[in-house]
């Protein structure tokens, strides 16, 4: 229902009145119009008699538009040309952002009348302001859609020449592709939806869309055409950007050992809704196996992890290898071995990456019992250490092995390598300061495994602790080693 203060201002649009506190383009030339010529509706019988009149006024506007800078001298290329619409030619503007209408106002007796029919579109739909856009943004998709990533269109007017977009989708879209592309369209529900030509355009892109565009339909209840922007822009952004993560992909265990159709957990942080996996080196794609928090794995060779967004330029991938094997062998029992802790070599010296330790003295030696804190060794940088020993394993199963890194406390310059007997599971050089959460499984059985861990701690944060997971404990928080 049309208010009392967009009567008045019909009635002053009709009269010829000056319209106040309005100040786009639009509504200022038609004002001055009104002041530099006679107006007022015209009847057929004098619509050839006002042709002296529209061609003085076409003299006027371009005056005006030359001293105001509005003036063009030239028009888009050809190549620019996007539609037609009524009396008006549609071109790209240079931009890409704008479009340019040619119009010669063949229709109207005079070039005040044509602007009042500007002026009262825009008063009776504030919400497109002489612009279809939704409507563009549909005929961009289909004639030129690299102009754009991603398109959002609000309640689009796809009734348009009784659905001309609809028809021109169903004959480009049999020939031509969109890769990469994406496309949220909004409506009302209900008969809006109908008339607004939207579930026609739902229906060619459920049998017509090419494989490279994503594309999303949605109904909203309870709207008008100038309420339902308002959830389109929030909702449209959201799907748009669905799958974006600024967080890698993070998963444990990242390699290792495993015993062939023996299964292990692995655990998988999920930021984005959609993460697949496959075990044989392909990349995922939608329909593998959807990735959980916690995943019972078997027989992976190599694994690969993806997060699959809408706007495939923000996928991440993530790969891990492992290898099928018989588990560790434990040595036979050892004598005289006592428990409480590892033994330890502290070594200092000036280097850029790990010495061999075997041709050093170290500077101090001892047990590496729960006393022991590695922030209460003499040196803050340039330091190794040397821990050896025998770790029990008291069952069978899998074990996991892991680097953990505090992210709050920065970065540190490292170097690790740890081994189990002659197996080596960590050999993990960081001393450029990108280092990253490390984890090995290996499966191991009841009994006694030799322990050798060289560590070599350049600069930085000491952030790193080496912390493991017994077999059947699937907290995503492991025990200090």
């Amino acid at each position: 229902m049309i208010g009392d203060e967009t009567r008045k201002k019909l009635q002053d649009i009709v009269t010829g009145a000056l319209l106040q506190r309005l100040e786009d383009h639009c509504t200022t030339i038609r004002n001055l119009l009104c002041e530099s010529f006679k107006t007022g509706p015209t009847i057929k019988s004098e619509f050839e008699s006002q042709s002296i009149l529209k061609k003085e006024q076409c003299l006027f506007l371009k005056s005006h538009a030359e001293k105001e800078g509005l003036w063009r001298t030239s028009l888009p290329p050809g190549s620019e040309y996007l539609t037609r619409g009524g009396e008006s030619q549609v071109f790209l503007a240079a931009d890409n952002r704008h479009v340019i209408k040619l119009n010669d106002a063949i229709y109207y007796a005079s070039w005040g009348e044509y602007f009042n029919s500007l002026v009262i579109h825009n008063l009776l739909f504030p919400n497109t302001a002489y612009s279809s856009g939704g409507l563009l943004g549909m005929y961009a998709l289909l004639s030129q859609p690299d102009l754009f990533q991603a398109y959002i269109l609000s309640d689009p007017a796809l009734w348009w020449d009784n659905g001309y977009l609809t028809k021109y989708a169903q004959d480009k879209w049999d020939t031509g592709t969109c890769k990469n592309k994406s496309v949220y369209i909004s409506g009302r529900e209900g008969e809006p939806y109908v008339q607004m030509g939207i579930r026609d355009m739902e229906t060619v892109l459920a049998t017509k869309a090419p494989s490279g565009l994503h594309w999303k339909c949605m109904a909203y209840p309870a709207e008008t055409h100038s309420s339902v922007i308002l959830k389109t822009a929030y909702d449209g952004l959201k799907w748009t950007y669905s799958g974006y993560s600024a967080k890698e992909i993070v998963f444990h265990p990242m390699n290792g050992i495993i015993v062939k159709e023996e299964p292990f957990k692995l655990w998988c942080r999920i930021d984005v809704p959609v993460v697949c996996y496959t075990t044989n080196g392909t990349v995922p794609t939608a329909q593998s196996t959807r990735m959980q928090s916690f995943n019972s794995i078997v027989n992976p060779s190599r694994l690969v992890i993806k997060d699959l967004c809408v706007r495939v330029k923000y996928d991440q991938v993530a790969t891990g290898d492992f290898t099928a094997r018989e588990p560790l062998t434990p040595v036979q029992q050892q004598k005289k071995l006592k428990a409480g802790g590892f033994r330890y070599d502290y070594y200092e010296g000036d280097w850029d990456k790990l010495p061999d330790l075997s041709q050093l003295k170290p500077v101090r030696s001892g047990i590496m019992d729960k006393g022991f804190d590695m922030d209460k060794l003499p040196a803050r940088g340039h330091f190794a250490l040397l821990v050896k020993g025998f770790l029990e394993v008291l069952k069978d199963g899998y074990y996991v092995l892991a680097l953990d890194k505090d992210d709050d406390l920065g970065d540190s310059k490292q170097y690790t390598r740890l081994s189990l007997g002659s197996e080596v599971l960590f050999d993990y050089d960081c001393l450029d300061g990108s280092c990253k959460e490390q984890s090995f499984i290996v499966p191991l059985k009841k009994g006694f495994y030799p322990f050798h861990l060289e560590y070599f701690y350049k600069a930085g944060v000491r952030n790193m602790q080496l912390v493991y997971v017994q077999p059947g404990i699937n907290d995503s928080a492991p025990d200090p080693l």
